[in-house]
C-alpha cells in the first residue's frame, strides 16, 4: 500500500460492491429466447462502484475484478415446451466471450440456483451487466421469503471484488 503523511492513498484501496434484487423477473412470451438484463434493483454495498437502469454497474478506477453472481430459477409451470435458461456477462453493450451458461429449469421443479464466477479485466467508466434468456416465458427469476427462519431469498445477487 501506498502512505501519504500517515493516510492510505485513495488509489491503493481495493474497490468492491454487492448488488441484488428482491422482486420476481420474468419474459413475456414475445421475449423468449431474447437476452434482457437482469435486474439490480438494490445496493449492499458499494465501495467505488456505481449502477445505471438498475443494471450496468461501473468502477471509478480501471483493476482486474473478480465478478460473481447468482440467480434463483423456479419453472412455475403452466405450459411451455422449454426448460432452457441462458445467462453470460454483457460489457458496455456488447456480450463478453466465452461468459454464456445453459442450464435446465424442469417444468415444476424446485428451485435451481446459478452461480458464476468470472474474473475480468473493466476500466473505469465502463459498465457490465448479467443478461438473461429463456426458451419459456414460465420460467422466471425467483425471489422468495425465507419459509425455515432464515432471511429473504433474493432472486439476484451480484458482488464485484477487485483482485488486481
Amino acid at each position: 500500500m501506498l502512505y501519504y503523511w500517515g493516510e492510505t492513498s485513495l488509489s491503493s484501496i481495493a474497490i468492491s460492491g454487492s448488488f441484488y434484487d428482491i422482486l420476481d423477473q420474468s419474459v413475456i412470451q414475445s421475449q423468449e429466447s431474447t437476452g434482457i438484463p437482469v435486474l439490480l434493483r438494490n445496493t449492499d454495498v458499494a465501495v467505488g462502484w456505481s449502477i445505471v437502469d438498475d443494471s450496468k454497474i461501473t468502477p471509478s478506477k480501471s483493476g482486474i475484478f473478480s465478478i460473481n453472481y447468482s440467480l434463483q430459477l423456479h419453472n412455475t409451470g403452466g405450459g411451455g415446451a422449454g426448460t432452457t435458461v441462458e445467462t453470460w456477462l454483457v460489457k458496455n453493450n456488447v456480450a463478453v466471450p466465452n461468459t454464456n451458461t445453459r442450464t435446465a429449469v424442469i417444468s415444476n421443479s424446485p428451485y435451481v440456483l446459478l452461480s458464476r464466477n468470472f474474473i475480468k479485466q473493466i476500466n473505469a467508466g465502463e459498465n457490465i451487466q448479467m443478461y438473461w434468456a429463456t426458451d419459456n416465458h414460465h420460467i422466471e427469476i425467483s425471489y422468495n421469503t425465507g419459509s425455515m427462519g432464515g432471511p429473504v431469498i433474493p432472486s439476484a445477487i451480484l458482488t464485484v471484488s477487485q483482485v488486481g
